[in-house]
């Protein structure tokens, strides 16, 4: 049996297999110290008070600001139908448009 190459060759698979699972756990724990070890800089906080006046001023003001906005709908209407014109004017739509007018104008 120790002369057998199937003995030597599986016994060869578990020192391999056994190595390398020791050198991996011992690499994940050194890297678990090392990460430990590592120098996380303190957070830091914002100071908003600085700013303060002016975000009151935003709370105070954003309801009339938004409220005081026209409504342009002659604006809205103008890029839709720019849209419109747009579409119309691809091949596919051209094609489509040209053959109706043909068929309006003959019947």
């Amino acid at each position: 049996m120790l002369h057998s190459f199937a003995f030597w060759l599986s016994v060869v698979a578990v020192l391999i297999a056994y190595l390398s699972f020791s050198v991996m756990r011992r690499w994940l724990k050194e890297e678990a110290i090392r990460r430990a070890a590592e120098v996380k800089p303190p957070g830091t906080a914002f100071d908003a008070s600085q700013i303060a006046p002016q975000i009151q001023c935003v709370r105070q003001t954003h309801l009339a600001i938004v409220q005081s906005r026209p409504q342009s709908t002659a604006y809205h209407a103008g890029l839709i139908a720019i849209a419109r014109r747009m579409v119309a004017s691809l091949p596919y739509f051209r094609h489509v448009h040209d053959e109706s007018v043909s068929q309006t104008h003959s019947g």
